[in-house]
């Protein structure tokens, strides 16, 4: 056991840099009639389809092959999961395991890069059947392994709770700014509707009075108001397009006039 371990170990630290971006491994042959035996292997950092032209990169080099061209290539996926603890996991490691041996039979070239990663999956099998399951990075028994399990997806559940309480406590602050808001907005359109009819019934009542006592200069003062401040508007707005806002804001005055309490939020 404590070889399979060591195996194991070796592995990681040997291709710890597959991990972090997908490699390829391409076997290829000058002819096609040439033996499997003696193909070609080398890994490339990237692959890329340009046309015609299949590309595999390496650094700075780079070799391309032509669709008429013998070649294969086999994704260097990382070959110890992270994870292995149920049947699941174990056929797909399974699967990996036997498409890269497969690899390696055919072209016995790559056996000296895919070696360290069939040792590798070949202990996780093993330690598998022994009875032990891979979790964090330890062998435990399934046993415990299960109640590890279990612990975390509790914890993952409880902080998914967390956040969506956190989601809805949000939420309701964010309602009740805006209904604030437009509380706020209400109650200062019926401040505003009140200084209009007050404005109004004070020029009336001056309209009025200038009218009955006879003061024309008054009454033609009055009368100029409006017209003066009609102007203005047209003149800062470049035509007559207060007009119809004005006429909507005196259509919605009664609705101003309503108490906010009375009004239900929308």
């Amino acid at each position: 056991m404590p070889r399979v371990w060591l195996a194991g170990l070796i592995w990681c630290l040997a291709v710890s840099g597959l991990a972090v971006a997908e490699s390829w491994l391409v076997a290829w042959k000058e002819q096609p009639f040439h033996s499997d035996a003696s193909a070609k292997v080398f890994v490339a950092d990237r692959m890329e389809d340009k046309g015609p032209i299949t590309w595999f990169y390496k650094g700075s080099q780079k070799k391309g092959f032509a669709k008429n061209e013998f070649y294969r290539c086999l994704s260097l996926e990382p070959g110890v999961p992270a994870e292995l603890t149920n049947p699941e996991q174990l056929a797909s490691l399974k699967f990996n395991f036997e498409k890269l041996s497969g690899f390696a039979k055919q072209y016995p070239n790559s056996s000296e890069i895919l070696h360290p990663q069939l040792v590798a999956m070949r202990a996780m099998l093993d330690n598998y059947q022994a009875g032990k399951a891979y979790f964090a990075g330890r062998w435990l028994p399934q046993a415990e392994c299960e109640a590890l399990i279990s612990q975390r997806d509790a914890a993952i559940r409880t902080a998914a709770a967390g956040r969506q309480l956190l989601a809805h406590q949000r939420a309701e602050i964010l309602e009740f700014r805006r209904r604030d808001t437009s509380a706020h907005q209400r109650m200062e359109s019926r401040k505003l509707a009140y200084a209009t009819l007050g404005g109004i019934a004070i020029y009336l009542v001056f309209l009025i009075g200038g009218m009955a006592r006879g003061l024309r200069k008054l009454v033609w003062l009055l009368l100029l108001v409006p017209c003066l401040v009609a102007g203005w508007l047209t003149y800062q707005q470049g035509g007559c397009a207060w007009v119809p806002a004005f006429q909507k804001y005196l259509q919605l005055l009664p609705e101003h006039l309503k108490d906010p309490a009375d009004i239900p939020p929308p």
